[in-house]
This record gives structure tokens, C-alpha cells and sequence, in this order.
């Protein structure tokens, strides 16, 4: 994938349901076993009722082309607000991002360092004397296109790639001199469920009776529709792409 993809995601039933979107494809290395789907994008989508006074519930996001490589460490103090790090490629410069985007994607005690990477890349997570903590390029590349992380701080950490900012799938409780590796695939998950949060762990395969698989190559437009059958009362989705 190499565009951004905009998604509608449409309820045409009359149940309030929640919409997850996330990643979960198996052919990923490592998937259910180091490296674990997060729920990406949570929306709840009003049900299509009599009384709905706007119409059909659309909700309306984009993926984007755009990935980082991403490590949260917990903070066991915080006096103050802490800055987001952003690593310049090839320099382990950090630079401070925008506080309204923090406090998007960190929790209470949480700080965030991103990279923007390349395809086979290498990079080291270290925190130094300062406590100050920096993502830095390594010479070593991947001969299979993936992206990997070597946490060499004292102290566990959560690697991720992240999409717009928000965690898509991660390796938690990476201990110092392990490392994650991740290679993307071009896919996409969307299931509705009514107890999954924004950025939690799904820690089994999801089936296609509770999700709908989306390939994402050569699209760069995605209509989903959920609908009820008044008969049986199940809920399928309808997948258009363009």
C-alpha cells in the first residue's frame, strides 16, 4: 500500500453497535505469538431507526499510507507534562511534537518515541543519563523488507507500528537485548463488538462470522455497510471498493 485509503463505514441496522478496526493478518511473522493486533480505531455507530433524526449512521476515517515505528515505556513519575519524541531517521535527534497529539496516544505515566522508518531497517531504542530516550538507525538491514526494534534500555517496553498516531500492532513487555520485527501487510480487519477499546490487546484470531477481511492493494476507497436480515436477525457486512 502506498496511498492513503478512505474508509465509510455505514450502520444500517437498528442496534447501536461498536465498530473495531485492526489488523490480524496471519501471515505476518510471529502474529498471535509476539506480535498482537491492537484495536486501532473504536467508533460507536448509532442504530438506522424511524426516529434517527440524520439518516443512516456513516462514520468516516482515513488509513494512512504513512507508518511509524513506535516504543511506549511506563513512567513511574510524571511531575509534568512529558514531551512526545520524535526521532529524526538516521540521527536519534528527538524533536517535540505537538502536546494535543500526546495526549491522544499516551496514558497517565506513558511516554511515546516515534521514527518514521523504511522498509528493512533496523533501530535501537536507548534512554540515556538524561532520561532522555532516542530511536537510533542501525547499519544492519532485514533481507525480507521488515522493520525491527532492539530495546537496549533497563527496562520493558511496547514496540508498535502505528498508523495516524495510534498503535496497529505491537509487541508488549519487550525486555532489554530482545527486539520485535514487524513486516505490514497490506490488509485490514473490521468487526462490530460491543467490548473491545480503542488500543486494546486482541489476543486471538477474530473469524470471518464476527469480521470482515478488506485487501487493500490497488484500492484506494472502502464503503462497508452493516445490515440485519429481519428474518434470521443476523448481521453480515456488505464490502464495496473502489
Amino acid at each position: 500500500m502506498v496511498k492513503d485509503i478512505d474508509f465509510s463505514i455505514r450502520n444500517n441496522t437498528k442496534d447501536s453497535l461498536n465498530v473495531v478496526v485492526f489488523q490480524q493478518d496471519k501471515e505476518i511473522k510471529g502474529m498471535f505469538e509476539t506480535i498482537f493486533p491492537v484495536a486501532w480505531r473504536v467508533m460507536s455507530l448509532p442504530g438506522n431507526t424511524a426516529d434517527s433524526k440524520d439518516g443512516l449512521c456513516i462514520w468516516n476515517f482515513t488509513y494512512p499510507a504513512l507508518t511509524y515505528l513506535g516504543v511506549s515505556e511506563i513512567m513511574l513519575a510524571m511531575k509534568k507534562k512529558r514531551p512526545l519524541f520524535k526521532s529524526k531517521p538516521g540521527t536519534g535527534i528527538n524533536l517535540k511534537m505537538n502536546m494535543n497529539k500526546l495526549e491522544l496516544l499516551t496514558g497517565e505515566n506513558e511516554r511515546l518515541t516515534l521514527v518514521e522508518p523504511k522498509d528493512g531497517q533496523t533501530w535501537e531504542f536507548s534512554i540515556n543519563t538524561n532520561d532522555k530516550p532516542a530511536l537510533t538507525l542501525m547499519t544492519e538491514t532485514n533481507p525480507d523488507a521488515a522493520i525491527s526494534c532492539t530495546n537496549k534500555a533497563d527496562k520493558k517496553v511496547n514496540i508498535s507500528l502505528y498508523k495516524d498516531f495510534l498503535p496497529l500492532i505491537s509487541a508488549f513487555d519487550v525486555g532489554k537485548n530482545s527486539s520485535a520485527e514487524f513486516c505490514l501487510t497490506p490488509k485490514l480487519w473490521v468487526m462490530y463488538s460491543g467490548d473491545v477499546e480503542q488500543g486494546e490487546k486482541i489476543g486471538t484470531f477474530v473469524d470471518k462470522s464476527k469480521s470482515q477481511e478488506i485487501d487493500l492493494k490497488y484500492i484506494s476507497r472502502v464503503i462497508l455497510t452493516l445490515n440485519k436480515d429481519p428474518s434470521s436477525g443476523e448481521i453480515t457486512w456488505e464490502l464495496k471498493t473502489g
